[in-house]
């Protein structure tokens, strides 16, 4: 546990020092290749990793077709690749480096541009996602890693016909070839078009709460709701989620998952009418409401699936907190608002690792020089 503790740590301190003096951006490659060197050296670190070693053993030893790799529950695309590079020399290992290496990459591309203090949401970062998204939900963890960076680049360009025709071949390429999430790509995109006046924002999701908590949502997915979800898609994984016990729990209106994304959407809300908000700001405020309103609308669905999706744009609060130390003008603030979000990092790093079974996951951090 403790190198977890050290890093958060050593991240933490340069996010402090952040706050009174200004650091070159790029100094922030530090903190990256400090990630992917503990990353790429992990060994069975990870709820996924044995799984995924045993989907790398299923692969044949030779460039497979669309149907070889149909019997195996992957993504084809992604199956193609796999059998492609354990075609010419890729071990397991390999395999995890090569994931470590390109989520790290969009990661590290999405903080330097979109970011106003990349420290702190490297801190955030750190402590509340690379585990959870690199280290256990290993394929959606990288298409979330790319969107994180080309989402908010895609709804910034005026020609919104062409890049919906783009936003679709790339959901088309990224779920063949990355993770079945990504088809909800142009959605998402279209959802990141509408930005509604303050007070219709509030209406709209105090509308989601009421379906995912009043038990309107519960009546209509009984009445044929949940039915025609399954029928439609989600490509089997409705079923797996909302039938099996953890995945399907229900989630609470006064649970911290809950209060958590509530409080930093109301914040970002209440920021952004302010006339030092720029529109990166503005943008990342957006997509992360929209991410919200979808994570209520998913509640009566139950946690796990809920979660999944709305990650997609949760994530984006990495890049959306530390604007907030724009508007606490004084240092005493500022100083109080970094100690807040590090302790809820922190805390979020630590219920991951001690969750009743997650403790063996991750600790003691084991080496491949150490297998």
């Amino acid at each position: 546990m403790a190198i977890y503790n050290l890093i958060f740590g050593f991240i933490f301190l340069i996010s402090f020092v952040s706050v009174f003096v200004k650091i070159n951006k790029y100094y922030s490659l530090c903190i990256f290749f400090i990630l992917l060197i503990f990353g790429v050296l992990r060994y069975k670190i990870g709820m996924d990793y044995e799984s995924y070693e045993e989907i790398f053993d299923t692969i044949f030893n030779r460039p497979m077709s669309i149907s070889e790799v149909a019997d195996v529950y992957i993504e084809p695309g992604y199956g193609i690749a796999m059998s492609c590079l354990k075609y010419i020399g890729l071990d397991k290992i390999g395999l995890f480096a090569v994931h470590m290496i390109i989520s790290l990459y969009f990661t590290n591309k999405a903080i330097l541009k979109y970011s106003y203090n990349p420290f702190i949401s490297w801190l955030i970062f750190y402590g509340v996602y690379y585990a959870n998204l690199f280290f256990n939900g290993i394929r959606q963890g990288l298409f979330i890693a790319i969107i994180m960076y080309l989402l908010p680049l895609l709804l910034q360009k005026e020609k919104i016909t062409l890049t919906f025709f783009k936003v679709l071949v790339l959901s088309f390429f990224l779920g063949f070839f990355v993770h079945k999430t990504a088809l909800v790509l142009p959605f998402l995109y279209l959802l990141g078009l509408f930005d509604f006046s303050l007070q219709n924002k509030f209406i709209l999701l105090g509308a989601s709460m009421i379906w995912a908590f009043a038990g309107i949502g519960n009546v209509l997915i009984q009445l044929g709701g949940l039915a025609f979800v399954k029928d439609a898609g989600y490509l089997g994984v409705v079923d797996f989620y909302t039938q099996n016990e953890t995945f399907g729990a229900e989630i609470k209106l006064l649970s911290v998952s809950v209060l958590h994304r509530l409080l930093i959407l109301i914040l970002a809300l209440y920021f952004s009418k302010f006339q030092s908000s720029n529109i990166i700001f503005k943008k990342m405020v957006n997509i992360y409401f929209w991410g919200i309103v979808i994570y209520f609308l998913l509640t009566p669905l139950g946690y796990m699936l809920a979660t999944r999706v709305s990650m997609n744009l949760k994530v984006f609060d990495v890049l959306l907190i530390p604007y907030f130390l724009i508007f606490l003008k004084e240092y005493p603030f500022k100083i109080l608002g970094l100690i807040l979000v590090s302790a809820w990092s922190f805390a979020v790093m630590l219920t991951n690792f001690y969750m009743p079974g997650n403790y063996p996951y991750y600790i003691p951090y084991r080496t491949i020089f150490s297998k």
